[in-house]
């Protein structure tokens, strides 16, 4: 299994992309002729995950099978174009902030898994199919590639905080929490991945 999917690789034809891989990947599309069951997706059938059944969708009690809903054809091209190779080396290259590439980065990929992928997606339920946690790590590997490279910085971090009234700014002292799973840690301890908190490299 893959420790996280690049799908800038298969921006031009996702739904042939090896991470829908019925025996050593995630199972492929929700079943074309079946009904329509939440995020314009229908029950994935195939793969190790067919009929696992998700209890939300959104913030509302909607028990359902994992979904999926592939597009195709000319619309998965046009919004696969901007995390192409060529389209997110150019967006490494020419964001000298993070202000810059952070926002842009997840509002590209964001779009190409929601408006491609459809089903779980199209809420905050995404994590209920397990694609959305290697999708992720492929953003976190993307900003270390930027962080490492001659226009990004090791260190660079910004935007609004959204733990706070009136969004004040975020910073490198700010804590994480993520409740019990791991011991809370100030944003500066995380943003080395090779370092002795984290230790992983891609």
């Amino acid at each position: 299994m893959p420790a996280y999917w690049d799908w800038s690789q298969d921006w031009k034809n996702m739904p042939l992309a090896p991470v829908w891989d019925t025996d050593g990947g995630f199972g492929g599309d929700g079943q074309r002729n079946a009904p329509i069951t939440v995020g314009e997706g229908r029950c994935v059938s195939d793969g190790p995950f067919a009929n696992v059944e998700a209890q939300y969708f959104g913030d509302k009690a909607i028990p359902h099978c994992l979904s999926r809903g592939f597009a195709s054809g000319a619309h998965i091209v046009r919004i696969g174009e901007p995390i192409s190779p060529d389209a997110l080396e150019e967006l490494r290259e020419t964001s000298t902030t993070f202000a810059e590439y952070a926002p842009e980065l997840e509002r590209r990929a964001h779009t190409f898994m929601r408006d491609g992928i459809r089903g779980e997606f199209r809420a905050y339920t995404g994590p209920y199919d397990p694609v959305f946690f290697l999708h992720h790590v492929n953003v976190d590997r993307l900003w270390a590639l930027w962080q490492t490279s001659a226009t990004g910085g090791e260190i660079a971090y910004g935007g609004p905080r959204h733990d706070t009234a009136g969004a004040s700014a975020a910073t490198l002292d700010d804590t994480l929490n993520i409740g019990n799973l791991l011991p809370s840690v100030p944003v500066s301890a995380v943003m080395d991945t090779s370092n002795g908190f984290l230790c992983y490299q891609y």
